[in-house]
């Protein structure tokens, strides 16, 4: 029919104007609000680990904050981005509101499913109630949750035997940089068929202090002084733990994380035990029996040497025990009231002199010791006998060698006693009770001074010149220059 309604007025709010986000970027420290675009308030279970603009293993919540100009974004949202993903937006903007504000995670498992684990640049897009939006771009968020570790532990001490008194090296590194001077401790133990085993009493460890090195920050040092009692096959770190000292620094990396302490999952050559061959012996060898046939030890005997022993001379002592170690390194002998002119030692074909002249170590090439060797210390008159390729002896060894031990001198010889002071050295130096066998020597034969008789008859005594008869008593005295048998 062509009829026209009435016109009805319709309103339109045009906005084209974006908000605008104001401030200069900046990264603030951990818990300090800023005044840039852009700031990142961490919280953690341990304040001192927080780092700034950074999620680490006890990072437990983010709060993202964005200053924006008053009034430019009322009624509309923020939305906040660690790179490509959104954490989390901002919807209650008020007229006067001049920050915007979102927090994320209630503790460490909810913050992780929420923020990409390559953490990222963080960013928000501003959108006015109109729809407008405004962008830009703050710090970047580092995402590292894992705790630096145990990478290696060794030393530079050299391999062998260590007695009590030894200073050992001990260096642990770490499989990356740690605090500046930050320590740790660790629990010296024993590596007993491919387990860890406690080293020494329970009640008494060996606990020893790492200090991180003041240039190199994956390492850590500290030094381990032998101990009475102190015993260990192969010396091993059985525990790592944080040094509880006051005033300790707990070793964290740049993100914060502290260290982890497990000593599992490295292969053995980055362990003690592994990489090196430290073995602890604080106990000396026992004391030497000379006399294996008499059921008690027997640290002292006597013997004669007579004339009749000057040609082939005489044996120092062929009773002596066998020995129950099995890690004699060194048999030494020291003789005192030597003759330095006249006497000598013998073993088999290797003659050594008494005398004052240094012989340096030498190696016995024939005869039944051959691959030992020996040296002489002329001041002390002390022989050392060692096996030539570096080699502990047997106690057979041990007891062969010294049951043939010569000892010769000349009819001219100096009378008097000659001491011969035996002793074992075990691989770590150890040295055991001595045992000391005196040879005195006396050479000349003793002369008749005089010869005296004397009767009596009953309880008379009989003249000179008497007829004796059967039940007379007669006593005869031998006066000679010495004492004799």
């Amino acid at each position: 029919q062509g009829n026209v309604g009435l016109p009805a007025p319709i309103n339109f709010s045009v906005d084209t104007w974006a908000p605008t986000v104001l401030g200069s970027l900046d990264t603030e420290s951990p818990g300090i609000a800023g005044s840039g675009t852009i700031t990142i308030t961490t919280s953690a279970s341990s304040p001192s680990s927080q780092r700034p603009n950074t999620l680490n293993n006890l990072t437990t919540g983010l709060t993202f904050k964005a200053t924006i100009a008053s009034g430019q974004a009322a009624g509309g949202r923020a939305d906040f981005y660690v790179g490509s993903t959104l954490v989390g937006s901002e919807t209650a903007i008020a007229n006067e509101d001049t920050l915007v504000t979102v927090s994320v995670g209630s503790d460490a498992a909810s913050l992780r499913s929420i923020i990409p684990s390559a953490g990222g640049l963080v960013s928000v897009k501003l959108y006015d109630a109109a729809g407008n939006m405004i962008t830009t771009t703050g710090p970047t968020l580092v995402y590292d949750v894992v705790a630096p570790k145990i990478a290696n532990i060794t030393s530079t001490t050299p391999n062998g035997a260590y007695k009590e008194g030894a200073v050992i090296n001990i260096t642990l590194t770490t499989d990356e940089e740690v605090t500046v001077g930050s320590s740790l401790a660790v629990t010296l133990g024993s590596k007993v068929a491919g387990s860890d085993v406690d080293l020494y009493n329970s009640a008494n460890p060996r606990t020893l202090i790492l200090t991180r090195d003041s240039v190199d920050a994956k390492k850590f040092t500290g030094t381990y002084t032998v101990q009475a009692n102190d015993n260990s096959a192969d010396l091993a770190i059985i525990m790592a733990t944080s040094n509880t000292a006051s005033g300790a620094v707990l070793p964290r990396d740049a993100a914060g994380n502290s260290m982890s302490f497990l000593l599992s999952g490295r292969t053995a050559e980055n362990t003690l035990a592994g990489s090196k061959d430290l073995v602890i012996d604080t106990t000396a060898p026992i004391a030497i029996d000379l006399d294996k046939d008499t059921a008690s030890t027997q640290a002292t005997r006597s013997a004669y040497f007579a004339l009749a022993d000057v040609n082939a001379g005489k044996a120092i002592d062929l009773l002596i025990g066998l020995p129950t170690e099995s890690d004699i390194a060194t048999i030494t002998i020291k003789v005192s009231g030597a003759d330095a002119v006249h006497d000598q030692l013998l073993l088999d074909a290797t003659t050594i002199n008494l005398d004052t002249t240094a012989v340096s170590t030498t190696a016995i090439t024939s005869g039944a010791y051959s691959g030992y060797s020996y040296a002489y210390d002329g001041m002390s008159k002390t022989v050392s006998f060692t096996k030539t390729d570096g080699t502990v002896f047997t106690a057979a060894n041990v007891q062969a060698l010294e049951q043939s031990l010569i000892f010769k001198t000349s009819a001219s010889t100096t009378p008097g006693d000659r001491t011969f002071e035996i002793n074992h050295i075990d691989v770590a130096k150890n040295v055991g009770t001595s045992a000391t066998q005196t040879v005195t020597v006396d050479t000349t034969a003793p002369v008749l001074n005089s010869v005296t008789m004397t009767a009596k008859r009953g309880s008379s005594d009989l003249p000179s010149g008497s007829t004796l008869k059967a039940g007379d008593v007669v006593t005869v005295a031998a006066v000679y220059s010495e004492d004799v048998q």
